[in-house]
């Protein structure tokens, strides 16, 4: 797998000083980096919409923007995404953090951790389906989540050596 400029930034480092979303939302936003594509065009949103008159809005919000399969509509989980084409490309693809786009099952951590590795990760650790909240308030173990990621890295580096 030549990928010589992904492979420049890894050995020479990037200074990012601006940056720009394709939504003001968390699991939209995100949708769109993982993907490349605007949130309007997830196979969950675009099935929610079939039979929408020409030229209505599409529905772009957190709940219609899932990164799932969808039989006849599109594979945005195991095919169209970026870490699915770094694997293909031989890199190691690690998340943490909030997923925010959909699980089949939302009771089983196990199955749950599965369907993201399914969309491209080699490791999924620390993933949360969505905002821990207490009242008002939104948390997130950052902590744990940093951990996690570092650990991830390191293994890659151990292996290295």
């Amino acid at each position: 797998a030549d990928l010589p400029n992904i492979e420049r930034l890894r050995t020479q480092g990037l200074q990012m000083m601006q940056a720009y979303t394709s939504s003001a939302m968390c699991g939209t936003s995100r949708y769109s980096t993982i993907t490349g594509r605007y949130p309007s065009r997830s196979a969950f949103s675009r099935q929610q919409n079939q039979g929408q008159e020409e030229g209505e809005v599409s529905d772009v919000t957190i709940p219609t923007t899932k990164l799932l399969d969808i039989a006849g509509v599109a594979n945005d989980c195991s095919d169209y995404n970026l870490p699915r084409l770094l694997q293909q490309n031989g890199y190691r693809t690690g998340i943490t953090g909030k997923w925010h786009l959909g699980s089949p099952d939302r009771r089983n951590y196990a199955d749950f951790r599965q369907h993201v590795q399914s969309c491209g990760f080699d490791m999924a650790e620390s993933v949360y389906l969505q905002n821990f909240r207490e009242g008002n308030n939104y948390q997130h173990n950052m902590e744990f989540m940093t951990a996690e990621a570092i650990k991830f890295i390191t293994s890659e580096e151990e292996e290295e050596e």
